[in-house]
């Protein structure tokens, strides 16, 4: 599970700001700052930490200036190696132990042993360098379903590739379930290789664009299996959008209206 002898720290994930560029991606760092997160998350592949990605350094005096750490570096799959070792030479200098893999689109037998090998390339890029490599369980993607998650992983190889759990998508896709043991059940499935949990909520009028809290996710639920597990480390929490409820609200409002109710809700 997550890192051990690290307290639960929350980042807040670029997405809702649009994966902002230049001076746009420092406003989204005083942002998630303001809105009480501890770090932040973001992709490799676009937006603002593409362009730090041969510059790890910089990017690292960046974050310490509004006294963030990185939680997770979110990119698609894809066979460029190369590219994979630079991104965790990255974030090893950043400290940073979550690789966040999506992608994979076909339903066919074949392709979830597709995707399974390449994560185990992958993971065995990112172990190389003391990091973690998960694979992101996602809407119309290979891994969408519980079910699909289930054939993908076991294609994989435990001591090379990790388990995380993306709430929402959890709560919209693993239809199977009822839907207040969607997230749960497939978390406590798979504890033993967890080590990386994303928050996110869903509802049927705002989809994914959803405030944690404000949605058909299990948070209640989510929150007391931490705690009796005993989870540390990071947990990023994530909207796809901020278009959802109320409407209107702003990036800030909206990330600082989910850092709120998990404060009160998990007390942390």
């Amino acid at each position: 599970m997550g890192s051990r002898g690290q307290r639960v720290r929350f980042a807040a994930m670029s997405l809702l700001w649009g994966n902002p560029e230049g001076e746009q991606f420092e406003l989204f760092l005083q942002d998630a700052k303001s809105a009480g997160y501890d770090g932040i998350a973001s992709f490799a592949d676009r937006g603002g930490m593409l362009e730090y990605i041969e510059r790890p350094q910089e990017f690292k005096a960046l974050l310490q200036k509004y006294d963030l750490g990185l939680a997770s570096v979110d990119l698609f799959i894809g066979a460029d190696f190369d590219f994979y070792r630079k991104v965790c030479d990255f974030m090893a200098v950043l400290d940073c132990e979550n690789l966040v893999c999506l992608g994979g689109y076909g339903k066919e037998p074949g392709d979830f042993a597709a995707v399974g090998n390449l994560m185990n390339r992958i993971g065995e890029i990112a172990c190389e360098r003391g990091i973690r490599a998960v694979y992101h369980n996602h809407t119309d993607m290979t891994g969408e379903t519980a079910e699909d998650m289930d054939l993908l992983l076991s294609y994989t190889d435990p001591s090379k590739v990790f388990v995380m759990c993306d709430v929402g998508h959890a709560t919209k896709d693993f239809v199977n379930q009822p839907i207040e043991e969607r997230a749960t059940a497939f978390m406590n499935k798979y504890w033993d290789r967890l080590t990386f949990v994303e928050f996110k909520d869903w509802h049927e009028e705002t989809d994914l664009n959803t405030a944690v809290g404000q949605g058909r996710c299990n948070f209640n639920g989510i929150f007391k299996l931490l705690k009796e597990r005993g989870y540390e480390g990071w947990i990023t929490v994530e909207q796809n959008g901020h278009v959802g409820l109320p409407p209107g609200t702003t990036p800030i409002e909206f990330a600082a209206a989910s850092r709120r109710y998990i404060k009160e809700r998990m007390g942390m």
